[in-house]
C-alpha cells in the first residue's frame, strides 16, 4: 500500500485532507502529518513515504525548501504542492524541482481524487516496470533542459497560441519525443501543463479583478467562452461564475 505525509502549518487543512483520503476508494495511507518543512523532512527520512502533499507558505522551512531537500535526500518520494491564489509565481519553481502536480486551495475533492488516482497508477507501474528508457536516450540533463525551457515559455506566453509542434521546433526535438519527455519528467502532458497555467491565471483574474469572464477567457489563451467554461469546470469543479462568487463569499467571512 502506498503511503503519504501531509504538510501544512494549519491543522484544519491537514485533518481535512486526511479525512478526504481515508474516504476515497484508493489504497493510499496517511502515515504522518507535519506543521512545516523541517518536521516533514524528519518524517520522510523516518517513514519513507511514497508521496508528500505540502503547502508552499510555512514557517521555518517552506514548501519550496522542502522540495529541494526531498530531491536530494529522498528522490523516490513524489511531491504534490498545495498552492494558494497568491502563490502562482512559485509553481514554475516547483515544477523544476520535480513536483508531480499541484492543487489549488481550497481543495476540490474531485481534483484531489483524480490526482491521487493518477499518482497511484504511477506507483503501481513503478513497481512493475524499469525507469522509462526515454530518460536515458539523451541524458537527464538534456531532458531537464528541454522540458524546463518549454515550461518557462508557457509561463510567459500562456495567453498566446502555443502548440506542441511549435515547442518541439523551439527545442529541436520531435513533437512525439517531447510529449514523452513531459510524461517522463513531470508525470503529465504538455497540454495539461499549458491548460493548468491558463487556469491558474484565470483564477487569479476572477479573484483579484472585476474583468468580465469573456475577457478573462480571451486574455488567458482560450479560443472562445464556451471552451473556457468547459475546461475551467473540468479543472476546478466549478464554472468561472461559480468560482468567482464562491471566492467573494469567502473573502467576506
Amino acid at each position: 500500500m502506498p503511503t503519504m505525509v501531509i504538510v501544512d502549518d494549519e491543522s484544519i487543512f491537514r485533518k481535512g485532507i486526511t479525512h478526504l483520503v481515508k474516504g476515497f476508494d484508493l489504497d493510499w495511507e496517511v502515515v504522518g502529518e507535519a506543521r512545516d518543512g523541517l518536521e516533514a523532512l524528519e518524517q520522510v527520512q523516518r517513514l519513507r513515504p511514497d508521496l508528500v502533499i505540502t503547502d508552499i507558505r510555512m514557517p521555518r522551512m517552506d514548501g519550496l525548501e522542502l522540495q529541494s531537500a526531498l530531491a536530494e535526500k529522498a528522490p523516490d518520494t513524489k511531491c504534490i504542492v498545495l498552492s494558494g491564489y497568491n502563490d502562482f509565481k512559485y509553481v514554475q519553481t516547483s515544477i523544476r524541482t520535480g513536483v508531480r502536480d499541484y492543487l489549488l486551495k481550497p481543495i476540490n475533492k474531485d481534483e484531489l481524487y483524480q490526482t491521487l488516482e493518477r499518482m497511484l497508477d504511477e506507483w503501481q507501474q513503478s513497481r512493475q516496470l524499469p525507469l522509462p528508457a526515454i530518460l536515458h536516450e539523451q541524458g537527464r540533463d538534456h531532458v531537464t533542459h528541454a522540458v524546463d525551457k518549454v515550461v518557462a515559455y508557457i509561463e510567459a506566453h500562456y495567453a498566446e497560441p502555443v502548440t506542441l509542434s511549435m515547442m518541439a521546433d523551439m527545442v529541436y526535438l520531435n513533437a512525439s519525443y517531447l510529449s514523452s519527455l513531459f510524461k517522463a519528467r513531470l508525470g503529465c502532458s504538455f497540454v495539461e501543463v499549458l491548460t493548468r497555467r491558463r487556469i491558474r491565471e484565470a483564477c487569479r483574474r476572477l479573484v483579484h479583478t472585476s474583468e468580465k469572464i469573456v475577457l478573462i477567457a480571451e486574455r488567458t489563451g482560450f479560443a472562445n467562452l464556451r471552451h473556457f467554461n468547459r475546461v475551467f469546470k473540468t479543472e476546478t469543479g466549478r464554472t468561472p461564475k461559480q468560482f468567482r462568487e464562491e471566492m467573494q463569499k469567502q473573502s467576506m467571512v
